[in-house]
């Protein structure tokens, strides 16, 4: 059981992470880290296929504020700004900071929850 936490500490210290601002058609954000993808993922290009992954909650409210974007030539611009790299072991911490500071989980700036 050692050896296994050893494992888990030594992937959160070396791991890398970012943290990313998701900016939604109508302005408002989500904010949230991202760290790979499945066990065999090795690129570092997944951060820009990776979009998030918000709660049920915050989809549908998106969904009812975005609904009117659902029509024949919408151009839909999503923009996704990274806002800090660095290792896994402190990508969560920075992740709440960052909500925070951006105030994401105000319903009239952003999406996030918590």
């Amino acid at each position: 059981m050692k050896n296994v936490e050893k494992t888990i500490d030594n992937i959160r210290e070396n791991k890398r992470a970012y943290v990313y601002k998701i900016i939604y058609p109508n302005g408002k954000i989500y904010i949230g880290v991202d760290y790979g993808g499945g066990k065999d993922d090795t690129s570092t290009m997944g951060y820009l296929r990776y979009f998030g992954s918000p709660s049920l909650a915050s989809r549908l409210l998106m969904d009812e504020e975005h609904s009117g974007l659902l029509q024949v030539g919408a151009k839909i611009i999503v923009t996704k700004e990274i806002l800090w790299v660095g290792t896994l072991k402190d990508a969560f911490r920075t992740e709440r900071e960052l909500i925070k500071q951006h105030n994401s989980t105000n319903p009239e700036i952003g999406y996030n929850l918590r």
